[in-house]
């Protein structure tokens, strides 16, 4: 029995480095992002505002699809977590439209970065879902 509790608290170790990653990976990739961009539309605050608009867009509809979707998909949501990998490796593609610098900043945010930053967004909060409905929480219970 002992092992098998070792073996638990490893799995809720994991997925608790899981969800760290996750959310740093968050943290560390919009302001990222951002500055790759910042040189092609010439390093306005314009850049800025529109990529944090734009990311807290897609924050907003990761945790709405964790919150409606992942619930009802469960473990084929690995699936949706594998789906950004063909978005791999970023880059910015074409030179942007400086005629209308907003439609040709979000068009390619939209293009590139969008599934991945919803995919990821939506790690933490389902990967604390499944935790929280799996026997491995009751090793804390008394």
């Amino acid at each position: 029995m002992n092992g098998k509790k070792i073996q638990n608290r490893l799995i809720i170790n994991f997925l608790a480095a899981v969800v760290f990653l996750s959310a740093f990976l968050l943290f560390v990739s919009e302001p990222l992002i951002g500055r790759i961009l910042l040189p092609f539309f010439g390093g306005s605050a314009q850049v800025w505002l529109i990529c944090v608009m734009f990311f807290q867009g897609m924050l907003l509809l990761g945790y709405l699809y964790a919150h409606y979707v992942a619930n009802k998909i469960g473990s084929w949501h690995i699936l949706f977590l594998i789906l950004p990998l063909i978005n791999l490796p970023f880059n910015i593609g074409s030179e942007p439209d400086l005629q209308r610098p907003t439609f040709s900043l979000l068009l390619i945010l939209f293009a590139r970065f969008a599934l991945p930053f919803i995919a990821l967004s939506t790690t933490v909060v389902v990967i604390q879902l499944w935790l929280s409905r799996s026997y491995l929480i009751r090793i804390y219970e008394p």
